[in-house]
């Protein structure tokens, strides 16, 4: 049955992501499957993110925007459940927290097992004593679960008593908006950005189009002919002789092909002349 295909998949999919078994997202969500279900698309670039991968990646996708990236205005259950792990992703545990209520909110009873399981995981995370506390109570009613619950608790009990959230005012406290390069910019500054979150960023200015950020990403000492293939593609379109010089003598060949093609034949409605490029994204019109 169709249905109970695409909630298999789907269960698959939030349970590699939960787990952080990204191997299994990334074999449940593929670029066929994505064809039929664009929601797949944001979960499978967000493990490739976690498996160092993502550039190499982004664009064996039908990506068509930012939006691609960052699951932004999906006001859905995949859509709630996608913002709390790439919050938790990105180390942004309040962020996570808001979201698995969020989640909780799309099921019968507006709460679920599985959702306070998380909510435990990231009150720890946050040094929430009583917050887990609380938690526990509930899940330790459900003879399933009340073996972890108290191992959490106990876990608790080791806490410290005091919160270690950020105890400055709330005026001066950085917010999580919805514009995603603005929030990755204030968790940069924050002092939470790894080269996972750096990758993000580069693939999102790719899928913005935005190649007058995009070069000041790499640093001047940077072996641009090293960098993922994306990113060259995306450099061979920057007027700059200094970074034309540095790239892959292959793509900077294979871009010039491009080009010649692209000239001679290139309308909408024909088919990709290099298919999974940046070049066939930035200049097709969606």
């Amino acid at each position: 049955m169709p249905k109970t295909r695409e909630a298999e998949r789907w269960a698959r999919v939030e349970y590699g992501a939960r787990t952080q078994q990204w191997d299994k997202v990334v074999a449940a969500a593929t670029p066929e499957a994505a064809e039929k279900d664009r929601v797949l698309i944001p979960y499978a670039l967000l493990a490739y993110s976690e498996m160092g991968t993502l550039p190499d990646n982004l664009f064996r996708y039908p990506v068509s925007g930012p939006e691609d990236l960052d699951l932004e205005g999906e006001i859905t259950r995949h859509g709630y459940y996608f913002a709390q792990m790439n919050a938790e992703c990105l180390g942004s545990t309040n962020e996570a927290i808001h979201h698995a209520f969020q989640t909780a909110c799309t099921t019968p009873h507006g709460m679920s097992l599985g959702t306070l399981r998380q909510l435990i995981k990231y009150n720890i995370a946050s040094g929430n004593r009583d917050m887990v506390r609380k938690y526990c109570d509930i899940l330790e009613k459900n003879p399933m679960n009340a073996a972890s619950a108290r191992t959490a608790r106990r876990y608790a009990e080791s806490m410290p008593a005091h919160s270690n959230l950020d105890p400055g005012p709330s005026e001066t406290a950085s917010i999580v908006t919805h514009n995603t390069y603005h929030t990755l910019r204030a968790m940069a500054l924050e002092g939470l950005f790894d080269e996972a979150a750096a990758e993000r960023l580069r693939c999102l200015l790719l899928l913005q189009r935005d190649l007058r950020n995009f070069p000041g990403t790499f640093s001047p000492d940077e072996d641009l002919a090293a960098l993922p293939s994306c990113y060259q593609q995306a450099l061979c379109l920057i007027n700059d002789p200094e970074i034309q010089r540095k790239l892959s003598p292959a793509v900077t060949g294979a871009f010039q092909q491009y080009m010649e093609a692209y000239n001679q034949v290139r309308m909408k409605e024909d088919d990709p002349i290099q298919p999974g490029t940046f070049w066939e994204y930035y200049f097709l019109a969606y």
